[in-house]
């Protein structure tokens, strides 16, 4: 049996629901962060539910209550960082009444993070509790009194698929799914009506879902557009690239390092700023530092003002390597930085991956398109993204522009093929498990997981500790 079916197996012959929705969690953030091939599991949402409802008759009973016209948004944590929180914000700006909020998960969100969701939203709710049902329950009691829901949740947020699930059998509701973990696995295919795609990756990944029972609707990221014409320094001296750490990590399919070695290499004159990586334990960039480095600046992280700073005084902007970097590329092009990319068999975000060349020695090479401002307008543009997200409230949908399938995606970029890490997510469930149960998970993780990484764990969470 593979790795998925035997844990499968594993949370099927639970006998108590409890730890079935913990191994349940754990076996989505298993599959989100490591991509086995599995991208969806319909039947064992739809499993969990019929659970619920059986062990648990009193919600046979529940009626619907009168509903609210606007919409409730759910997140599962909001960042002050990255695209996952501001995509939220943006699309909850668009309604046309101002929504509520849930934060399922809180307790692990920066205050700060909370402060600025809520202000895009008229109520917010939290749910403290850390047991699985009596999560659910609130959940339900919260869901029952709204026509549309959205949904922003992780990969492994079970529990509010299941309390969807229950009220489905129940209530007239409509689901709307942002996707946002559009490359790998993610728990909620059985309780959608829409899933609403951000890019050709998405479509793609979809292609390999097999119980899928809802529509597709693109609607895009939206990006602040301010300029009427793009204009670029010719031959630009100051380069910037930035982005997640993990993003630049090389593998087959891209290097971030020899992209920044290969530009700096070209020109004795040039500079570059690389925003992202953690200089101590990222050894990979360690070669091109010590080679370049009165030319090459890396930071680990840089407050909002400074790296403000860096932008306004860099004239090019780098795409992120072998993973792209999300909408910073397209803000920066917008800012007037000349746009340089290497494909690395994953796109279908953005038109601006138009500028990227096929290898890294023909980076500098590369035409931007004249009508490349155009392009990323009708993709990015706050109005346009925000008329095909309103459209799908009047059952409108929308195909994905084709300029966004011009890249090269393979399905197997994120494909992992050794043993997966031991993590503090699997430590802390063997503490909640008894009996037969946890043996059976034990020796299950004895077989699947890197005694290696069971070495290393101290050592990482020592780094995650002190923040290094």
């Amino acid at each position: 049996m593979s790795f998925n079916q035997d844990l499968i197996e594993i949370i099927q012959s639970c006998n108590d629901l409890e730890s079935k929705l913990n191994l349940s969690e754990f076996f989505g953030g298993i599959n989100g962060a490591c991509d086995m091939g599995l991208f969806e599991a319909a039947d064992l949402e739809r499993s969990l539910v019929d659970d619920f409802m059986v062990g648990l008759p009193a919600w046979r009973s529940v009626q619907e209550s009168d509903k609210k016209k606007k919409s409730l948004h759910m997140i599962s944590t909001p960042y002050l960082t990255g695209g996952h929180t501001r995509l939220c914000e943006r699309l909850a700006s668009m309604e046309v009444v101002k929504p509520d909020v849930l934060i399922t998960r809180a307790s692990q969100a920066n205050v700060d993070a909370i402060d600025r969701l809520q202000a895009y939203f008229e109520h917010s709710y939290s749910i403290e509790t850390k047991v699985m049902l009596e999560r659910i329950k609130q959940y339900i009691e919260i869901f029952k009194y709204y026509k549309n829901i959205v949904l922003h949740i992780h990969q492994n947020d079970i529990c509010i698929v299941i309390a969807i699930g229950v009220l489905r059998k129940l209530a007239n509701i409509r689901v709307l799914f942002v996707n946002h973990a559009d490359h790998c696995f993610s728990f909620g295919d059985s309780v959608i009506d829409v899933k609403l795609q951000i890019s050709a990756r998405g479509y793609l990944v979809d292609e390999e879902r097999k119980n899928k029972k809802y529509v597709n609707s693109f609607i895009g990221i939206p990006v602040d557009i301010k300029v009427e014409k793009l204009a670029f320094n010719e031959f630009p001296v100051n380069f910037v690239m930035a982005g997640a750490a993990w993003k630049m990590k090389p593998n087959k399919f891209g290097s971030a390092p020899a992209i920044v070695e290969h530009i700096l290499a070209s020109n004795e004159q040039l500079q570059f700023v690389v925003i992202g990586p953690r200089l101590l334990s990222d050894f990979w960039w360690w070669k091109v530092y010590l080679k370049f480095g009165k030319r090459l600046k890396i930071y680990k992280v840089l407050p909002y003002q400074q790296y403000s700073d860096v932008v306004k005084e860099a004239d090019a902007c780098v795409d992120t390597s072998p993973v792209i970097g999300g909408t910073a590329f397209v803000e920066m092009c917008l800012q007037g930085l000349k746009p340089f990319g290497v494909d690395s068999c994953l796109g279908g975000y953005t038109p601006l991956d138009l500028v990227k060349s096929q290898y890294v020695d023909g980076i500098l090479k590369q035409n931007i398109p004249d009508n490349i401002l155009e392009l990323i307008v009708s993709v990015h543009g706050f109005e346009n993204v925000k008329q095909r997200y309103l459209d799908v409230y009047s059952g409108c949908y929308h195909d994905i522009p084709k300029v966004l399938l011009e890249n090269n995606n393979d399905i197997m970029f994120f494909r992992r093929r050794q043993k997966i890490n031991y993590s503090l997510s699997l430590l802390e469930l063997l503490t909640l498990l008894k009996g037969n149960v946890r043996t059976r998970l034990l020796i299950f993780s004895l077989k699947n997981f890197s005694f290696i990484s069971l070495v290393k764990l101290p050592i990482l969470v020592f780094f995650k500790k002190f923040k290094i």
